[in-house]
């Protein structure tokens, strides 16, 4: 049994506990993100990436499957009855990239298939009007846009680094038909604890060691 001298200590810590949680729970509602437009800027900020290439697809109007897979993430569509795609049809050179539909606009969701994704890039390009896109992670916190109104057979990078996981990101545009993602760069790193939670858990550590002292002197 504790002595009475002991539980103003445990309240200090329950206190102190609750305002760790209190505080942890307020700094995930919203992730710091950093966005990058270079590429090669993209690359420093998150070294050791691995590329995803999309394989030879069906070809016009031959949809996969939805969700796609490859590697950490599956791309899916909001739209009803509209799933994305594999197509080459020259525009962008060799190679096969993933066109994701939608009418009215562009919805296109990619949801993580692993823990730990803190930084994905994208090499994107547009078809058929698709203008403004906004980008919003971790269902429904915007980090930005970008513009892809340079027309058929430009490209655009679209970076993100963030300080929590991702678990998804959409690209949304209000006009247009498709957007196309040519190839997309992804890399899981663990996790680092923020320093204003470690300040949170060194201080109870504190209070629990003056509260053990000090219980050992009432107790002698």
């Amino acid at each position: 049994m504790y002595t009475t001298t002991f539980r103003p200590f445990l309240r200090a810590f329950a206190a102190t506990a609750f305002l760790g949680l209190t505080l942890a729970g307020t700094a995930a509602s919203a992730a710091d993100v950093a966005t990058y437009a270079d590429e090669a800027l993209f690359d420093q900020a998150a070294p050791g990436l691995s590329t995803y290439v999309f394989p030879a697809g069906n070809g016009d109007g031959g949809f996969e499957p939805r969700p796609y897979i490859l590697g950490p993430l599956g791309f899916s569509t909001y739209q009803h009855f509209t799933h994305p795609y594999l197509e080459n049809d020259g525009a962008y050179g060799a190679g096969t990239y993933l066109a994701m539909i939608g009418i009215p606009g562009v919805n296109a969701a990619m949801d993580t298939q692993v823990d730990g994704i803190y930084a994905l890039g994208f090499n994107l390009g547009t078809y058929d009007g698709a203008d403004t896109i906004t980008v919003t992670i971790n269902f429904g916190q915007s980090v930005g846009t970008f513009d892809t109104s340079d027309g058929v057979g430009s490209s655009t990078f679209f970076g993100i680094v963030s300080s929590d996981p991702i678990t998804q990101i959409t690209f949304t545009a209000a006009t247009g038909e498709e957007i196309d993602i040519l190839n997309f760069k992804a890399n899981a790193i663990s996790a680092v604890p923020e320093p204003a939670s470690m300040t949170l858990a060194l201080a109870g550590l504190g209070v629990v060691g003056v509260a053990a002292r000090r219980r050992k002197v009432s107790q002698a």
